[in-house]
């Protein structure tokens, strides 16, 4: 597919001061806009630079934004500002396709247009602190970035047709959390825990239609996209994924599907004690755990997607079920 189209975005604090300056560092490839380019034009690494110094000149401190290719400034933007009146800078640096855009304490004060961005399927970011000592705080790598400004919904639309709205056909898992919130993830984990006083363990297999191992994506792009273990575990098998609502992102979208969709492959329950640990979308770890039953000792790993409890003649039972965790379990 075409790697163009991509996200990412983060947020931070941290208490301004004269001299200081503060990086993004990422693995986002990147070709400069407004120069001649050829053939044989190479994308580097994409990094953004905040920094603040004072002009004697003027009497002023300024506020200097600097988009950079590999050690190359391509653009830079700056603004006065008055630091004793400030406390903290609350800053947003996202990347939205080829754009690339700043907000400072809620207020847009940057952005710049790539001639082209190389968005790998794994994206590496760091955080630099140069010229003074700072503590960076509030550090969030939003895990499903979206630079819209805005989302319009229509008045008469249910809650389910407001997610999808707002989603745009991404595969979201959403989950209940405390204080009546909501959680929403592309294929996060919270934590694992290790299963303990197992009575009962049950695999199923099933035949998912959403597997492949190679997946034809329609989006604002058309393209393939791999799954290295089905095709090692289960031969060749080809989907359609229809994503045409996707503007950015589809290629992680993709992903996501495909890395359910193999998990789902293998349905994992189990009954025993009853374990306040447990949340939806922990993984049960099972490392030699053996069965209260029939003494087997079982290794696996469990994304948990339905827990219940039982009580039959004061007995306590705690079902759960799950996908296994395929990819980080030994033999599957």
């Amino acid at each position: 597919m075409n790697s163009n189209y991509g996200g990412l975005e983060i947020f931070f604090s941290y208490p301004p001061a004269e001299g200081l300056s503060v990086s993004l560092s990422t693995n986002i490839g990147g070709v400069a806009s407004f120069r001649e380019i050829d053939d044989e034009a190479e994308a580097s690494n994409i990094s953004v630079k905040i920094s603040s110094e004072y002009d004697a000149e003027t009497d002023k401190v300024f506020i200097i934004i600097e988009s950079i290719l590999g050690i190359e400034t391509v653009d830079k933007e700056d603004f006065t500002c008055d630091l004793d009146s400030i406390e903290a800078f609350d800053l947003s640096i996202f990347f939205f396709n080829a754009r690339i855009s700043v907000y400072l304490n809620k207020k847009w004060v940057y952005s710049y247009n790539m001639y082209q961005v190389v968005y790998p399927v794994t994206m590496e970011t760091s955080l630099i602190v140069n010229g003074d000592t700072a503590t960076l705080t509030n550090i969030k790598n939003v895990e499903i970035p979206d630079g819209r400004e805005a989302v319009y919904v229509d008045y008469e639309s249910t809650s389910d047709n407001a997610f999808s709205s707002i989603i745009q056909e991404r595969p979201i898992e959403i989950f209940s959390a405390v204080d009546r919130k909501a959680e929403f993830t592309y294929d996060a984990t919270k934590n694992d825990v290790e299963g303990i006083l197992i009575k009962t363990y049950e695999v199923t297999e099933n035949d998912s239609r959403s597997v492949s191992s190679d997946g034809l994506v329609y989006a604002i792009d058309v393209g393939v996209s791999i799954d290295l273990w089905v095709a090692e575990n289960l031969g060749l098998i080809t989907r359609l994924y229809r994503l045409s609502e996707l503007d950015s992102g589809v290629e992680r979208a993709a992903a996501a599907l495909q890395k359910r969709a193999r998990q789902s492959i293998y349905q994992v329950g189990t009954t025993g004690r009853f374990d306040p640990r447990l949340e939806i979308s922990d993984v049960l770890t099972l490392t030699g755990v053996i069965l209260t039953g029939t003494q087997t000792p079982i290794t696996d790993r469990v994304i948990l997607e339905d827990i219940s409890f039982s009580i039959l003649d004061g007995s306590y039972r705690q079902n759960t079920n799950g996908r296994r965790d395929v990819d980080n379990v030994e033999g599957s």
